[in-house]
């Protein structure tokens, strides 16, 4: 059962809780039962074999998105303002709506 922590910030989860979450998915049966021979083989929990797993899609689908952004062109300059990063978005959006509040 989570403890919940009081604090100045308010109430906080406990770490253990904070850290794993549970959840429910549909895997085809044959790659569970391939799964489950790697984890058992390899002396790993099936857990641990999914996270590996999942992260190394994520790595990979984060690489490839940034790998096809778009070129910057610029016109009679040599690039964006000074201090703008394209790529923090949170601060090119604050750039852009700075004049509206």
């Amino acid at each position: 059962m989570a403890r919940c922590q009081r604090s100045a910030a308010g109430p906080q989860l406990s770490d253990s809780i904070a850290r794993n979450m549970k959840t429910t998915i549909d895997i085809a049966e044959p790659l569970l039962v391939e799964a489950r021979e790697v984890s058992r083989r390899d002396g790993v929990t099936l857990r641990s074999l999914v996270e590996e797993g999942l992260r190394g899609v994520l790595e990979k689908r984060t690489a490839e998105r940034t790998e096809y952004l778009p070129k910057v062109i610029t016109y009679g300059g040599s690039g964006t303002c000074e201090g703008v990063d394209l790529e923090d978005w949170r601060s090119v959006r604050e750039l852009i709506y700075e004049t509206r509040t």
